[in-house]
């Protein structure tokens, strides 16, 4: 991720509070996009992290891609939106 990619894209997205944190300390005070963690575009799951799949053996990574699904339906609805899209 370049400062330059905030000023070119819309949304960043992170997986965990640890990336988030360091997007945002990134982040030029002009910049456009709007950063957040993936699970705050699926309903109920706002500030959680994807889940891990290193800790959870072969089963972990069943449970990694059905957070990064709700994550990525969600967000895809939101930018369906345009009105939900603004600054």
């Amino acid at each position: 991720m370049k400062k330059e990619d905030f000023h070119r894209f819309t949304h960043v997205v992170a997986l965990d509070s640890e990336n988030l944190e360091a997007l945002e300390a990134m982040k030029p005070s002009a910049a456009i996009a709007q950063i957040t963690l993936l699970l705050d575009h699926a309903e109920g799951r706002k500030g959680e992290a994807v889940a891990d799949p290193y800790y959870g053996g072969e089963a972990g990574f069943e449970i990694t891609w059905a957070d990064v699904t709700a994550g990525a339906r969600g967000l895809a609805a939101r930018l369906a939106k345009p009105d939900d899209n603004a600054r």
